[in-house]
């Protein structure tokens, strides 16, 4: 097939129709976005020992100028819509290029499935334009506590580094390298930071696991609040020595698992799901369920240990008052740190299942004023322990 000159290539034709339609897409950050970016801020907690401690009031430094300059860099994403930088702009065109290329092959060759199949394929890139944009803009109102539409979004988790921070704000800056790759067939946007390079893919997966996790939280404290107007009912119906109700604490804990088990452990970890101005980590050494973990567990397992005084190999909250700052640090991380060596996820999420139901407890016992009472069965009949909690207006 001989082309005439006069008529458009067949890359020509493929830019001039759906690769210019996407240029709106692409639009180019205005010269102030990059002015809102700021050098990055290198940091991120330190794992174990000494370090965490002496570094600590630097990371809160780093964790704050990060999350500023993050922000910042947010309302620029948030005000352009998502809009795309140079950084895309340049990667889709290397794309498209590439599509043309292998375009006008096919119509030399005549091959009208090649064609079609391209003509899909661009298809595919408009697509991810669009994806990378809204992802883009999740990034932005996470940073921004409220969203372009007013409404409240959720932020990242308390404790997050500084590190991980300036990656999400990465995704945002302008100047960040990204590159658009053909990857078995389909096309994959990835982005560099650090000398690292993250896919669209696994930064939204860790974007997911950052997020402050709203609903859990806002299940926990429905839960308390049944919890403490099941008290002021047992109280009123009580009379003298004679106590209804009580706390049912393998009922309550087992509403606390059916949480726990689709929850974000990271957001429980380090944010305040109880409303207490505190959080898991912060309170790790106040509850008697550290008493179920083992020196072994944590990484301080070698014998001699001079803090298991009584030689059971379990640590003991009043063991725990005798350790020093720094060792405290090491069990804190074994047990928060997911990129810790001795982390098991379902060891914290058994700690934690315990630490919320004796919150529960606590919560119940303050309101109805006494200890641990018994349950009349008669009080509640046949009702489940679920069925009780539908009747007062959580679902789980």
């Amino acid at each position: 097939m001989i082309k005439s000159p006069n008529k458009m290539s067949a890359e020509q034709r493929m830019l001039d129709g759906n690769a210019l339609a996407n240029q709106a897409d692409l639009m180019k950050e205005q010269t102030r976005s990059r002015n809102a970016v700021g050098d990055a801020v290198v940091g991120g907690l330190e794992k174990v020992g000494k370090a965490i401690v002496d570094k600590r009031q630097n990371e809160k430094e780093e964790v704050a100028q990060a999350k500023k300059d993050g922000q910042e860099l947010a309302t620029t994403v948030l005000d352009a819509g998502g809009g795309l930088g140079n950084n895309h702009y340049d990667a889709f065109s290397t794309a498209v290029k590439m599509l043309g290329e292998q375009n006008n092959q096919f119509e030399l060759d005549g091959d009208k499935e090649g064609v079609a199949k391209n003509g899909t394929r661009m298809k595919e890139l408009k697509v991810l334009t669009e994806q990378i944009k809204e992802f883009r803009l999740n990034v932005a109102k996470t940073f921004d506590t409220v969203s372009v539409d007013g409404k409240e979004m959720p932020n990242f988790t308390q404790n997050l580094s500084a590190s991980d921070q300036n990656l999400f704000k990465a995704v945002m800056d302008p100047d960040t390298p990204v590159k658009i790759e053909d990857v078995d067939g389909k096309w994959v946007q990835s982005m560099q930071y650090e000398g690292k390079w993250y896919t669209k893919q696994e930064l939204s997966d860790k974007l997911e696991d950052c997020k402050e996790d709203v609903v859990s939280i806002n299940q926990v404290q429905k839960l308390r609040d049944v919890v403490m107007n099941q008290a002021l009912s047992d109280v009123a119906v009580s009379s003298g020595d004679k106590k209804y109700g009580g706390f049912d604490y393998e009922a309550n804990q087992l509403q606390v698992n059916k949480i726990l088990k689709t929850a974000n452990l990271v957001s429980l970890i380090n944010d305040d799901m109880l409303g207490t101005a505190s959080n898991f980590k912060q309170d790790m050494f106040e509850y008697p369920a550290i008493n179920e973990l083992t020196y072994k567990d944590i990484g301080l397992g070698t014998a001699p240990n001079p803090y298991d005084t009584d030689g059971d190999g379990r640590l003991s909250v009043e063991e725990a008052k005798k350790m020093s700052q720094e060792d405290k640090e090491k069990i804190i991380d074994a047990l928060t740190n997911r990129d810790n060596d001795f982390f098991k996820e379902d060891v914290t999420r058994g700690l934690m299942s315990k630490y919320i139901t004796n919150h529960l407890q606590k919560q119940y016992n303050n309101k109805a004023g006494y200890g641990n009472a018994f349950k009349e069965a008669s009080q509640y009949g046949n009702a489940s322990n679920e069925d009780i909690l539908a009747n007062a207006g959580v679902k789980l």
